[in-house]
């Protein structure tokens, strides 16, 4: 009966979204043979990037005002690669990204919050239903094409966010899945709120190597998306106290356990297997070919930038200086304070295991 109720509901979006887009061609004049001329996908594009932003905006407005509504503090808003938070009781404003998402709203959960956690997670498919049933209406009135473009696209997308961020999909970390999750599991909704709790410490500037993990490695459940993004900021400390060793047990951990290799998680899991191969001086190396496209994130994040510096250095003996000031320069703009020290002294550590692998090389010559 469900596979036929979400089958069901599968064809009635792709009817919903066909009616959208005929009535658009429709109302637009475009031709049929060739709706897509240079001029017109000029003029889509222009005005698809805005509405764009508004969806994404209205989206993580639903979790940050549902959120506060029921009990949770505010940490971070980012649309985009605009991210506002708290620092020292001020909101600033920093350029950052991070991979496989356009926006995030990261809230404090508190003892009010702990029994809501339905309405935070639901808030940005709440918000992006309110959208589009509110400007469905307007698409009959509106008589300048200036204005009825994006208002479609506006439409559309609020609708396809809606459907994306709570489909029921394998591997896809995403709202609906999250909540399905920790609503079943305990430990996926420990996990879940003490990610939570560590991302707003080191917003802080609470040092990472200060943090208390206080679900035990061996209770996780390894397939489970959240307990693995929770397992993954385990192998982050152990790699930022030099605990290598354990670091490498747990990535190996994930790699047993964890079905979605291909998904976004897969992708972090695969970053750091293929540092690890490095330092392990394991004899064949992880090879796949996302690896290129993981590590082309350098340009955003701090750990990738340093993993691409370790392994330069190491493969040409040749410091690499403009991966140094990449890695200074992400590490800087990180909204997470609290990492700041510990990736410097891990950088430092990361150069002497480089150093002593040369001179090992030189004496066995």
């Amino acid at each position: 009966m469900k596979k036929l109720l979400k089958l069901f509901f599968v064809y009635l979006l792709l009817l919903v979204f066909g009616f959208l887009i005929g009535f658009g061609f429709a109302r637009l004049n475009l031709p049929v043979k060739n709706p897509f001329a240079l001029s017109g996908f000029l003029m889509m594009l222009l005005w698809f990037l805005p509405a764009l932003f508004l969806t994404v905006f209205f989206h993580e407005l639903g979790h940050l005002i549902l959120g506060l509504l029921t009990g949770y503090e505010f940490v971070s808003f980012r649309v985009l690669n605009r991210l506002i938070k708290k620092e020292d009781d001020r909101l600033v404003i920093k350029k950052f990204s991070l991979k496989g998402t356009l926006g995030q709203c990261l809230l404090l959960p508190t003892e009010k919050s702990l029994n809501h956690p339905f309405w935070y997670n639901f808030g940005g498919v709440f918000f992006n239903l309110i959208i589009f049933f509110s400007l469905i209406p307007l698409l009959f009135f509106v008589k300048s094409n200036l204005l009825f473009l994006p208002l479609l696209f506006t439409i559309v997308l609020n609708l396809l966010f809606a459907y994306i961020n709570w489909a029921k999909t394998p591997g896809l970390t995403n709202d609906g899945n999250n909540y399905r999750e920790l609503k079943k599991h305990p430990t996926s909704k420990a996990s879940y709120y003490q990610l939570l709790r560590i991302n707003h410490l080191l917003s802080n500037g609470d040092d990472l190597r200060n943090v208390e993990f206080t679900i035990a490695e061996d209770s996780l459940d390894l397939s489970k998306n959240i307990q693995v993004n929770y397992a993954m900021f385990l192998v982050l400390y152990y790699h930022l106290t030099f605990q290598m060793d354990k670091a490498k047990t747990l990535v190996d951990s994930i790699e047993t356990n964890y079905p979605h290799k291909q998904s976004i998680l897969g992708s972090m899991w695969l970053a750091n297997k293929h540092f690890q191969d490095y330092y392990f001086e394991v004899a064949e190396k992880t090879e796949d070919k996302r690896l290129k496209l993981i590590f082309s994130d350098k340009n955003t994040d701090p750990g990738i930038a340093l993993f691409h510096f370790y392994i330069t250095y190491l493969n040409t003996g040749q410091y690499p200086t403009d991966l140094d000031e990449l890695f200074q320069k992400n590490l800087k703009n990180s909204p997470n304070k609290g990492v700041i020290e510990p990736y410097l002294a891990f950088k430092s550590f990361l150069i002497d295991d480089v150093i002593k692998k040369q001179e090992s090389i030189e004496q066995s010559i």
